[in-house]
């Protein structure tokens, strides 16, 4: 294993407004390291760049209005070396490529995991050659489609060469608009290689791609959208432009205070110069700033650096390299390595440090050209360098196609080359390094990405002399090793691809995690339509998961006095349950772990005598007893167990005391109290919460001071917290023992804080507009936060992911609910 450390010295805030700058330092430093080539592999040069200011531009009124017709500019396929390309290939048809190490896709979706197979939650067709053509205009008469997709809170972003569209979760086409226009891409060139992603830690979109002209000229562009809203303004910045170098395929990855950004360097003469890592200082670029740190390296050892997007909080960003294949740059073919690059610190701190480590795997080889029923390839322009690449909580996937012989088969086909790495411990190791591939089938552009269970999805195209080219999706559950679910469709190809000479397929497909929706990732991939004789090409996008969707029981005071209820088992909306209480139900559902039926909730609630009544969806209200209480307020409600099922129920006594009890669950009907009430002292000034930390139930109470007090059932008193809260606390454990802490703040807002097992984090704002306490529903999937609006009494429900949903209703004095998966 060899391990290569680089460092970054002096990164200075870069000027505002001077163009010119990225020019020289950019083709002064591929020209320094296309001279160090001969130097030791893995040599990065730092050099410091200076981008303009942004532009602000609203991308949905972009639309189709380009007053500048772009000029047709075919864009090659950029080799480091094209003879040792052609030669690894053919070498690779002649001995079958890899052989070993190869897995085969399920033949059933319920040979991985018959609980939980593989859902489609959406599936459509998207952009197309056709569409955007007719859209925008004829200089979109464009191949590859280089397709790239991103989902965000509401809406699903689709990137291709050269437009994007916004399309609902359910496939309707909200707008689309011109790349070349909203980059305000110079008339001569052609934008290309768009690259998208939203970044759920800031809540921003990501956009980018370069464009280029016959002549060896380029510009690079990213721009970060200013909310969560697609449609809205963005800040475009423009790197360059570059006379005489082209920034080939640039690559966008993203981490906690980073955004990355790789190409390829390429002259005039399409020589490549040098690989190039540019590290920009993520709050600048959120915030739009005039002013933006930027570290920039090259290396002429590298080809093709892939940086990943971060799923998970991390301030190391990780970029991938294959150096596997004699055919790349720094790389060997008899002794293949995974260039796995952790870049740390900040260049607002000048302290940004590339550390290079790569370990072994097996040797990669160009594929074949694909096959298709007509006979001819749909795709000319291709090789084994790495494609895609995504990290979450250390563990690290990237993808690549590779020529491999596939089990059972005798052919050289086009496989997925799939590589896990970890990232924890002194230094990065490979976990798996597996081709998947199907026999007869030529499967290529894997795209990956990761559930928040771990789950890996692929999105890919496959084809072959008796299946027209289509879209498709496979999943490798986290516990099953490197078993995957059977193909899901997303759109099956009716047509072989006709490109003419020199047709062009892919270069990508795309995978991305839905913010809203844990355990559901959004796949893309392109596909031949039934006219794709004529040269037509499309894509299709699909929701798919296999997790259940998060269940949540949601209960509130009408006011009519009734309580009203929804949850799953009841379809849509508020049902009235009836009763007459007089504070927010504490809610209880039995633990169900990621379970595909929702568990059936209990309601517990006082009435306007202040005792405790208790009912279900299906069983109607019965006063808990017989060792009644008589409480002031709701009552905290929890069910804890796994074979036996403990209920257990906290109210604010007539005294404003705790007063607390338990009982076992009966597998039918109702849980009775058949010993009385344990008092545990305090002066409450609101209505208790109640939730296992560790393993240790604790309750949460409101003191006459506004602060948040703690107890147990064990410990000889209160333990006061930082918090201050108005109204009911709430608390709730998830499936992976962390317990969520909610309240409303002094300012009205909703305030959060966790405790993992070691200690409370401090409380963030959530924002919103509160009246009466919220309520905290941890399904395994994302924890639900639910609040009524100060506003409109209506109540509403987010996730630390997502915005405010509105789930309707007229409440009175808050809400209480409970997961139920």
């Amino acid at each position: 294993m060899k391990r290569f450390v680089r460092v970054c010295i002096g990164s200075t805030a870069l000027a505002l407004g001077v163009a010119v700058a990225p020019t020289a330092a950019m083709a002064g430093a591929a020209a320094q390291a296309a001279t160090s080539a001969a130097g030791p592999a893995g040599q990065f040069h730092s050099q410091h760049v200076t981008i303009p200011a942004p532009r602000l531009v609203n991308l949905r009124a972009v639309g189709h209005a380009t007053g500048t017709q772009h000029a047709h500019v075919v864009p090659p396929f950029r080799y480091f070396n094209p003879a040792a390309v052609a030669a690894g290939r053919a070498a690779a048809v002649r001995s079958g490529g890899r052989h070993t190490g190869v897995v085969a896709l399920a033949s059933s979706k319920n040979a991985v995991r018959a609980v939980t197979p593989a859902n489609t939650l959406a599936d459509f067709p998207a952009m197309t050659l056709t569409r955007q053509v007719h859209d925008i205009g004829s200089d979109q008469a464009l191949q590859p489609p280089d397709t790239q997709l991103a989902a965000g809170p509401g809406s699903v972003l689709e990137a291709v060469n050269d437009s994007v569209s916004a399309w609902s979760k359910t496939g309707s086409l909200l707008w689309d608009a011109d790349l070349n226009a909203f980059f305000q891409v110079p008339s001569g060139q052609l934008f290309s290689d768009p690259r998208v992603l939203y970044d759920a830690q800031s809540g921003r979109w990501l956009l980018s791609g370069f464009s280029f002209d016959n002549s060896g000229n380029s510009q690079t562009y990213i721009a970060v959208s200013q909310t969560s809203d697609p449609g809205g303004t963005w800040n475009v910045y423009t790197i360059g432009p570059n006379s005489g170098v082209i920034t080939d395929q640039p690559m966008t990855g993203v981490c906690a205070d980073k955004v990355v950004m790789t190409w390829n360097d390429f002259n005039s003469s399409n020589t490549f110069l040098a690989a190039e890592t540019l590290v920009l200082q993520k709050s600048s670029l959120v915030a739009g700033a005039a002013q933006v740190n930027v570290a920039d390296f090259t290396s002429a050892s590298e080809f093709r650096s892939v940086p990943a997007q971060s799923l998970a909080p991390t301030t190391t960003c990780w970029v991938t390299v294959n150096k596997a294949d004699s055919a790349f740059p720094g790389g060997s073919s008899t002794s293949p390595t995974l260039g796995v690059i952790a870049i740390t610190g900040t260049p607002s701190a000048n302290n940004v440090k590339l550390t290079e480590t790569d370990p072994s795997i097996q040797a990669t080889s160009p594929p074949p050209d694909p096959q298709q029923p007509s006979g001819t390839t749909n795709n000319s322009g291709d090789d084994d360098r790495l494609l895609s690449a995504v990290w979450q909580d250390n563990v690290l996937w990237t993808s690549a196609t590779d020529a491999c012989t596939p089990t059972g088969d005798t052919a050289t086909r086009n496989c997925m080359r799939l590589i896990k790495v970890s990232t924890s411990g002194s230094a990065p190791s490979v976990l798996q390094d597996e081709d998947v591939a199907t026999s007869g089938l030529d499967e290529y552009y894997p795209a990956v990405s990761l559930a928040y269970t771990g789950d890996l999805f692929v999105s890919y195209t496959a084809s072959s002399s008796t299946l027209y080219p289509g879209a498709y999706a496979a999943i490798s559950p986290s516990v099953s090793g490197t078993a995957f679910t059977a193909p899901i469709t997303i759109n099956a190809g009716t047509g072989s691809y006709n490109g003419g000479s020199t047709p062009r397929w892919g270069d990508y497909s795309a995978a991305a995690p839905d913010p809203s929706a844990p355990g559901a990732v959004w796949v893309a991939a392109e596909y031949a339509p039934s006219d794709a004789a004529s040269g037509d090409w499309a894509t299709g996008a699909a929701e798919v998961t296999l997790s259940a969707p998060p269940a949540v029981a949601v209960g509130a005071e009408g006011s009519n006095g009734q309580l009203y209820v929804q949850a799953p088992q009841l379809g849509g909306g508020w049902h009235s349950l009836g009763g007459k209480i007089i504070a927010p139900p504490g809610v209880a559902a039995a633990p169900n772990t990621d379970g595909s039926k929702p568990a059936s909730p209990l309601f517990i609630a006082t009435a306007s005598n202040n005792k405790l009544y208790i009912r279900s969806l299906a069983v109607g209200w019965q006063v808990l007893g017989p060792h009644q209480a008589s409480c002031l307020g709701g009552p905290a409600a929890v069910i804890t167990g796994s074979t036996t099922l403990t209920l257990t129920v906290a109210c604010r006594g007539l005294n404003n005391a705790l007063y607390v009890n338990s009982a076992t669950v009966p597998s039918s009907g109702l849980p009775q109290f058949t010993h009385g009430w344990t008092s545990l002292g305090g002066t409450l000034s609101a209505g208790p919460a109640a939730a296992p930390v560790g393993g240790t139930m604790t309750f949460f109470v409101l003191g006459t001071n506004g602060r948040v007090y703690t107890r147990t059932l064990i410990s000889p008193g209160y333990s006061a917290t930082s918090w201050l809260c108005i109204g009911s606390p709430a608390a709730a454990q998830g499936a992976s023992g962390e317990t969520l802490f909610a309240c409303q703040g002094g300012n009205h807002a909703l305030y959060v804080a966790t405790n993992g097992g070691a200690g409370w984090s401090s409380a963030v704002s959530l924002g919103g507009s509160l009246t009466g306490g919220p309520a905290v529903a941890a399904t395994s999937r994302v924890p639900e936060l639910l609040a009524e609006n100060a506003s409109n009494h209506a109540v509403y429900e987010r996730s630390p992911v997502t915005g405010w949903v509105g789930l309707g209703g007229s409440v009175v004095g808050g809400v209480g609910a409970a997961a139920l998966n």
